[in-house]
């Protein structure tokens, strides 16, 4: 079951890092969140009994103590002024993550889908007890020291789990000050055949018209104020084009389809120009 969000107060955020491969980048944008919105941050590794040596419980032992000591230092130097404490787990990472999420009660779990866990990112996607939020890829020039969000994306398919992602979104939009948009992506309207592919300009207004149309209805009937925009295409490309022309800082996305290459999370958190939130949106809401 995954809690609601508390007036999408993020107060207990879980940020998975590995020690051996450690990301500047993550604390400090886990760092910028938890200064936004007041959070407390737990940092935790997780050691693989194979890593370690399954059958040598010494080796286990000394790789969870070296473990510490570096998560230690490693946060001790990046979250000075962030309530901040270190975690290290033995076992399977994502199964760890998410148990790890349901005992401490976290708000929040922070993840990287493009790093070397890629794989546990998905599994914490569709297991985690609360949101998941994904770092992209970017300077450490560019990770705001507080979090700042003037404009938020929230992407829609049509389909009753849509609701729970606008309601977050724009709870958020208010709690932070932000312009929100209803972003959503029609299939591709373009035909392929032995000569190339073309579109029909046509066929693809009247899909959009379309679109538009179900936008508007949809920000009426979740009595929300927002802007909205449709195009073709996938639907990270149509919501990096929207967060560029916007200018939007974030993206809000449902959690559900986790692995559909169309559409899904984890794709979005894959390929997406800006930080993405997702939330549970299987029925019955706020539910698992």
């Amino acid at each position: 079951m995954q809690r609601p969000l508390s007036m999408v107060g993020f107060r207990r955020i879980l940020l998975p890092l590995d020690v051996d491969r450690p990301t500047t980048s993550s604390l400090r944008e886990t760092a910028a969140i938890a200064r936004r919105f007041s959070s407390s941050v737990i940092v935790l590794c997780v050691v693989r009994p194979a890593d370690a040596g399954r059958d040598d419980d010494d080796a286990v032992t000394r790789a969870v103590a070296r473990a510490a000591a570096e998560l230690e230092r490693t946060v001790r130097a990046e979250l000075t002024d962030v309530e901040a404490k270190c975690l290290v787990r033995v076992g399977d990472p994502a199964r760890e993550i998410v148990r790890a999420a349901h005992d401490l009660r976290a708000d929040l779990v922070v993840v990287r889908p493009r790093a070397r866990i890629e794989s546990v990112s998905a599994e914490v996607l569709v297991d985690a007890p609360c949101a998941v939020w994904s770092i992209p890829e970017r300077p450490l020039g560019a990770i705001p020291y507080r979090l700042t969000v003037r404009a938020i994306l929230c992407g829609v398919e049509f389909t009753p789990r849509d609701r729970l992602a606008i309601a977050t979104a724009a709870s958020l939009a208010r709690e932070l000050d932000a312009e929100l948009t209803l972003v959503h992506a029609s299939p591709s309207t373009r035909i392929y055949g032995p000569g190339g592919s073309y579109e029909i300009p046509e066929r693809r207004a009247a899909v959009l018209a379309e679109a538009r149309e179900r936008l508007r209805d949809l920000v009426r009937d979740a009595n929300v104020h927002a802007s909205t925009f449709a195009d073709t295409g996938e639907l990270v490309d149509v919501l990096n084009e929207a967060a560029t022309r916007c200018g939007a800082e974030l993206v809000v996305v449902g959690q559900c389809p986790p692995f559909a290459a169309r559409g899904s999370c984890l794709h979005v958190m894959q390929k997406a120009v800006v930080p993405v939130l997702g939330v549970d949106n299987r029925e019955p809401l706020g539910r698992r």
